[in-house]
């Protein structure tokens, strides 16, 4: 069921049509340009394969399939009316192309991160931004004893990469096993539905300051910003005899 409800959201349609921030659909749950890490593919949009499940389990068409919701955080800003916006695209979504009722359920936000604590939700928005430039601030939280697993979903496979992959030193044998457990996370079993990565927005003059650089923890100390100092022009020294051969040169800098 979880892989039909997975297969039959349309990402692409989320992003071009909602969040409209350069925000790019997400196959996989770690993002690209995580150091020393690059993600195996999830489950892509396929309605009739979402269908074949669907049959599968017992609810053709979603023929007697039970009522469930669909919980998102309430706000008077703009994530919460873009929560919002969400959760209709994807009821809509279901409902074409499985034949299943979600109910929408909107609550306060923290009442919204209680009741998803306790486990006291169907399907449920969610999102995490990594602590750290590496795959297992991503992966950590699905592990049977963490403190962030809000699903219910645990996996001893799954839990034994990712520590069998957090005590090696060979980084490119860490990195296959950790893509073992994405691989259960979000192919095999499924209890998330990766939807779309955040975009940061930078806005300066490369002109006028530096040692702003870009990074995927959009991390910029203080002390490395300042103004770019105009540097003086410098001429060669001109021979009486032959003014011709005075140069004059402007030092080259790189701006990133």
């Amino acid at each position: 069921m979880r892989k039909a409800f997975a297969l039959a959201n349309d990402k692409e349609s989320i992003v071009k049509k909602l969040t409209r921030g350069g925000e790019k659909p997400a196959s996989h749950f770690v993002p690209n340009g995580i150091a020393n890490y690059h993600s195996p593919a999830g489950l892509p949009f396929d309605p009739a394969r979402a269908r074949e499940l669907l049959a599968q389990a017992g609810f053709p068409g979603g023929k007697d399939f039970p009522r469930i919701q669909y919980a998102f955080y309430a706000g008077a800003g703009g994530a919460g009316k873009l929560q919002a916006k969400i959760g209709v695209e994807l009821q809509q979504m279901w409902r074409d192309e499985l034949g299943i009722e979600i109910e929408l359920r909107q609550i306060e936000r923290k009442i919204f991160y209680s009741a998803q604590s306790r486990l006291d939700y169907d399907i449920s928005a969610s999102s995490w931004i990594g602590d750290y430039n590496d795959a297992n601030t991503f992966l950590d939280l699905y592990m049977s004893n963490s403190g962030n697993n809000r699903t219910g979903w645990k996996n001893p496979r799954y839990d034994s990469l990712v520590r069998e992959a957090n005590q090696q030193l060979d980084l490119a044998r860490r990195a296959e096993l950790l893509r073992e457990a994405e691989t259960i996370l979000i192919a095999e079993e499924a209890p998330i539905v990766p939807v779309y990565f955040y975009t940061g927005f930078n806005y300066f003059d490369p002109n006028k300051i530096e040692g702003l650089d870009q990074n995927i923890l959009d991390e910029h100390p203080l002390q490395s910003i300042r103004k770019v100092r105009k540097k003086p022009v410098v001429r060669a020294q001109v021979s009486v005899a032959n003014p011709n051969q005075a140069t004059d040169y402007r030092p080259l800098t790189t701006d990133h």
